[in-house]
């Protein structure tokens, strides 16, 4: 515990209340032995465990339904907490995506050892991987407790309507996540654009 409440009163910009760091233990106890939970984001709620866990993001496919060979975007309280993941980046590169300001994806060249569970499958001459730095608090006091990016998928089954609260993802997995992070999102907000931050290609807007 002591931990934890160090690693959060290093991020100034958060107060959080009492509820609010038992649930931020809870979950980065879950996601450490390989848990998937639902937590809020800038835009949806998302499925995230820990991206160093091959059998955790196994678990997440299943429960989603998802197919193996699309990939998923991992995000994270920084740029530097992608180092283990993507290859280094030129300064310029990185200042476009710290100073984004929309929600935004970027596609950047993955670290040969990256599991294609995270990369996907494309058919592409560089292997790529999605990576965004997230601006919602709670994902960012998420990542600086873990040290670490979580993946993040929208919380619901494929082919299934987004889910904007825990009730609605409650509805469609049950009892079959191990936790869920409850908070308020903007309904009315989309889903982050995708950007290759390499050709500069708008994969969605």
């Amino acid at each position: 515990m002591l931990f934890l409440i160090k690693a959060i009163c290093s991020i100034s910009f958060l107060e959080l209340t009492p509820k609010q760091v038992a649930t931020l233990e809870k979950a980065s106890r879950i996601i450490r032995t390989g848990g998937v939970i639902a937590y809020p984001t800038e835009t949806v709620y998302g499925l995230g465990c820990d991206p160093n866990q091959n059998s955790a993001i196994e678990k997440l496919l299943l429960l989603k339904q998802r197919a193996n060979d699309k990939g998923l975007i991992i995000i994270a309280a920084s740029l530097e907490q992608f180092n283990d993941f993507i290859q280094p980046l030129a300064p310029e590169q990185q200042q476009k995506i710290q100073t984004e300001k929309k929600p935004t994806t970027w596609l950047v060249p993955a670290l040969p050892k990256i599991s294609d569970l995270l990369c996907g499958t494309h058919n592409t001459e560089i292997k790529k991987i999605a990576i965004r730095i997230s601006s919602h608090p709670i994902i960012k006091a998420l990542c600086h407790i873990l040290h670490h990016p979580i993946t993040s998928t929208s919380a619901n089954l494929s082919g299934h309507p987004t889910c904007y609260n825990g009730e609605q993802i409650r509805q469609q997995f049950s009892d079959s996540l191990d936790y869920i992070i409850e908070d308020k999102i903007n309904e009315n907000a989309r889903p982050s654009q995708i950007i290759d931050l390499i050709s500069g290609k708008i994969i969605r807007e």
